[in-house]
């Protein structure tokens, strides 16, 4: 995701999106404390999803994974959709819109320490489309991504629980919204 608030741009493309999001300010308005207050229920990282299934498995004992990935969507695809709404539907703007070839660059953020030093993104792979867009009936009513809970990138990596308490209470306590910003387009 980009935002839990969303966006003001009509373009799925408009900015990167993350495993991690921005937190709520505490003087955002009160809706939005309450839904973060919900999400707390269940973690105290309610503003961020885990990565370490996607490094670890029954024979990788101690999964090497990075604290954020950060999907950089590819500058004809930026560019390429109106701000404003167009009047058709997503999805017939993005079948429309995207073909085959590259669609995002992959940045991994190693540490809590150099969550928001954008220099310290490393370029990790691609995202290629290799066919055109289309429905089908195991994308639109099997498929499913499970979330996993950043608390159990937590249990094996321990020393990013302060560093990470450090980001969540900085975003908190500010007097407005933080975004992350986006890498550089080019």
């Amino acid at each position: 995701m980009h935002s839990l608030i969303g966006q003001p741009s009509f373009n799925y493309f408009a900015h990167d999106v993350s495993n991690h999001v921005a937190d709520f300010h505490h003087l955002a308005p009160a809706p939005l404390l309450k839904s973060r207050a919900n999400f707390a229920r269940g973690s105290p990282w309610p503003v961020m999803q885990g990565l370490n299934t996607v490094a670890g498995s029954e024979y990788v004992k101690t999964p090497r994974f990075p604290f954020r990935v950060i999907f950089h969507p590819e500058l004809h695809l930026h560019k390429g959709f109106p701000d404003t709404y167009p009047g058709v539907s997503l999805f017939q703007q993005l079948s429309e819109g995207v073909k085959p070839g590259p669609v995002y660059k992959v940045y991994a953020i190693q540490t809590p320490e150099d969550d928001i030093k954008l220099d310290k993104a490393v370029h990790i792979a691609n995202i290629v489309l290799t066919t055109e867009l289309t429905t089908s009936t195991f994308g639109d009513q099997k498929l499913f991504f499970r979330h996993v809970r950043f608390d159990d990138d937590l249990v094996i990596r321990p020393e990013w629980i302060e560093p990470t308490r450090k980001i969540l209470d900085d975003q908190f306590n500010r007097d407005t919204l933080f975004e992350y910003p986006d890498l550089p387009f080019e």
